[in-house]
């Protein structure tokens, strides 16, 4: 009698050994998964932090008149006030103060020139960066030309988690 089949010890070991590899598999592909979500958290994070940068450069580098900075209750915030021809909510010439409260920065944006007393009238609020330490604006005047394309200006934004400076130069 000469049979052709398996015996049940092989069947099994079989279906152990298909068992173990679908097993590791599934850590692989779920290994790979958790990493892209990371990924493209930090892309996302890294995107939304680029486009906030962006705008901070647009509206300085746009400036319609000379803007104004005021420190005078922490030396390490600044409060800036501005004209500028970038708007994110379609205005002609808007009016942008930057300021930090509760260690948020905030950007206002309105159609009026804007001042701290002045709460009342329409203006849109945008939050952009959290747990703000330093927010400071230097502007470097060239002493060999004194007009206006001369002037860059220099950002610093430092937070618990990340420092942030870039220049902002006429042409």
């Amino acid at each position: 009698m000469n049979k052709e089949a398996f015996t049940l010890m092989e069947l099994i070991i079989s279906v152990m050994i298909i068992g173990m590899v679908f097993v590791f598999s599934y850590q692989v592909f779920n290994f790979t998964k958790t990493n892209q979500k990371n990924i493209n958290k930090s892309i996302q994070n890294n995107s939304t932090s680029s486009m906030k940068i962006k705008l901070i450069y647009m509206d300085l580098l746009n400036i319609k008149e000379k803007f104004e900075i005021d420190n005078k209750f922490n030396q390490n915030l600044d409060t800036i006030f501005l004209q500028t021809t970038n708007s994110m909510y379609s205005r002609h010439y808007s009016f942008v103060a930057y300021k930090v409260v509760d260690e948020k920065l905030y950007r206002v944006e309105s159609s009026n020139k804007l001042r701290d007393d002045k709460f009342g009238m329409i203006k849109d609020i945008d939050m952009l960066f959290d747990d703000v330490e330093i927010f400071k604006i230097y502007e470097n005047k060239n002493s060999k030309n004194k007009n206006k394309a001369s002037k860059s200006k220099f950002v610093f934004i430092k937070t618990k988690t990340n420092t942030i400076r870039f220049e902002v130069a006429s042409i």
